[in-house]
C-alpha cells in the first residue's frame, strides 16, 4: 500500500481492525500490524480468524498482526511507542446516493454501527508524533472537514482514497 510506504520492518497501527482485511494486507507487505478493535463481538472474530491462520498458508503473514481489544481513542492518548504510521479506516455514515457498501462492510455497518467519534480519533492520532497518518476514506465520499487537518497528499484508487498525513505537514 503506498499510502502506508509498506514495506518489511514498518511498524503501522491499525486503529480500525474491523476484520482485519487492511491489516493483512499490510502484513503482506512485510509490516508489522497492531491492530485495535473496540467491539468485543468483532474482536472475538478477529482473535478467532487469527487462530485459526496461525496453522495456514498464511501463518508468516499473520504473525505480524497483533490484536488489541480497546478503544482507539484512549488507546492512543496513552500510547508511548509511537508507530511509523497510523492508519484509520471508520465506519463512515451510510450513503445516501450511491450503491450501498458491500458484503461484510454492510453486515458490519448494521451491528456495529458508524463511527461517531470520527474527528476524536482523527486528533488522537496527530497528537502522538507519528511520521504519517492514513485516512481511508470513499472515493466519491464527501470531502469532509478535518479541524486544521489538510492532508500532505492523497492517492485515489476506483473504490477508495487515501488521505495521508505527513508530520511536518500536520497543520493548515
Amino acid at each position: 500500500m503506498r499510502a502506508v510506504d509498506a514495506k518489511p520492518g514498518v511498524r503501522v497501527l491499525d486503529c480500525t481492525a474491523g476484520l482485519g482485511r487492511d491489516s493483512l494486507v499490510l502484513a503482506a507487505y512485510g509490516c508489522e500490524v497492531d491492530m485495535i478493535e473496540r467491539s468485543g463481538p468483532v474482536a472475538a472474530l478477529l482473535r478467532d480468524a487469527l487462530a485459526r491462520a496461525q496453522n495456514g498458508s498464511v501463518a508468516g503473514i499473520v504473525s505480524r498482526m497483533h490484536l488489541i481489544e480497546a478503544d482507539a481513542i484512549g488507546y492512543l492518548q496513552q500510547l508511548e511507542d509511537i508507530p511509523d504510521a497510523i492508519y484509520l479506516d471508520p465506519m463512515f455514515p451510510p450513503r445516501t446516493k450511491h450503491a450501498k457498501v458491500k458484503g461484510e462492510m454492510q453486515m458490519l455497518q448494521r451491528f456495529i454501527g458508524t463511527d461517531e467519534d470520527i474527528q476524536s480519533l482523527i486528533s488522537a492520532a496527530m497528537a502522538t508524533g507519528s511520521a504519517r497518518i492514513i485516512l481511508k476514506r470513499p472515493a466519491r465520499g464527501p470531502g469532509d472537514a478535518l479541524d486544521d487537518w489538510r492532508p500532505s497528499f492523497t492517492l485515489k484508487g476506483r473504490t477508495s482514497r487515501f488521505e495521508v498525513f505527513l508530520r511536518e505537514h500536520h497543520r493548515s
